[in-house]
Order: C-alpha cells, then sequence, then structure tokens
C-alpha cells in the first residue's frame, strides 16, 4: 500500500491505528494506517491483506490462486 492510498482511506474515516502488518506469532501490531500515510511521498508498506494492497496493478487474488491461469481472468483454484 502506498502512503498516498493510506492518506486516502484516512480520509474516508478509517482509524489511523488500524493494522496493516502484525507478527504471526504474538500478534502485535507491526505497522499502522497512520504511520504510513504520515510517510513521505513515493512509501509504500506491503500489507497483510491483498484487498488493501493498491499495488498489485494485475488484480487481487485469493490464497490458493494458480497464479500461472490467474492473469487470463479465469484463475483456477489450487489444493492447499
Amino acid at each position: 500500500m502506498t502512503e498516498e492510498w493510506a492518506g486516502q482511506l484516512l480520509a474516508l474515516g478509517y482509524p489511523t491505528d488500524l493494522p496493516l502488518s502484525f507478527d504471526r506469532v504474538t500478534g502485535a501490531i507491526g505497522y499502522t494506517l497512520g504511520q504510513l500515510a504520515a510517510q513521505g511521498p513515493g512509501t509504500y508498506h506491503e500489507t497483510f491483506h491483498t484487498a488493501w494492497n493498491d499495488c498489485n496493478r494485475n488484480g487481487v487474488y485469493d490464497a490458493g490462486v494458480d497464479m500461472e491461469c490467474a492473469p487470463s481472468n479465469q484463475a483456477c483454484a489450487t489444493a492447499q
């Protein structure tokens, strides 16, 4: 997610303490929407949920999607 997109989400009313990443073992929040929005132009942070990610220009794919066929718009699930 870019700092610009974070700022837009804040303007829409999303909370500054919204987690963008967290420690999967402890559950501790690693980075928040407010922290990213406060960064300089061009800054980005990888998020834990791709629905927030405006950097993925090829679309948003669910877990289990075979990325070999995803760009064809006929994404096929793979066994997990």
